[in-house]
């Protein structure tokens, strides 16, 4: 298994990478925006760019995708977000490859409205 991390945020990367290094998991850092990381993303949902898990090939060009997506999406509850967590999840679903599994965090009380979200996607 490989795992890619991804953030926006240099000092959040910064204490992954401490973390990383600290507890000797396998994973990798990658900072970018994930919802540019999706829209990049090859015919089956891997992002461009990225090695599959052995280090090798670029995992898009060989159609691959992730088959488990975690992530923690910025508040969008609010108007002045834009639908930031909207846009989030829908990059979500994309790398996820199909049969595969989304688990994002959000306020219980948005869960209808994500659902439903989720649902169009």
């Amino acid at each position: 298994a490989h795992v890619l991390a991804v953030d926006l945020d240099p000092a959040a990367l910064e204490v992954a990478a401490e973390n990383v290094e600290e507890f000797e998991v396998p994973v990798s850092l990658l900072g970018c925006d994930v919802v540019q990381l999706a829209m990049r993303s090859g015919p089956e949902g891997a992002p461009s760019g990225v090695a599959d898990a052995e280090g090798g090939a670029d995992a898009g060009a060989a159609g691959g995708a992730f088959d488990i997506v975690l992530m923690n999406p910025p508040f969008g509850t609010r108007n002045e977000s834009h639908g930031a967590d909207v846009a989030f999840m829908q990059a979500g679903l994309r790398l996820c490859r199909p049969g595969g599994a989304v688990y994002s965090l959000h306020k219980t009380s948005t869960r209808p409205f994500i659902a439903k979200k989720a649902a169009e996607a």
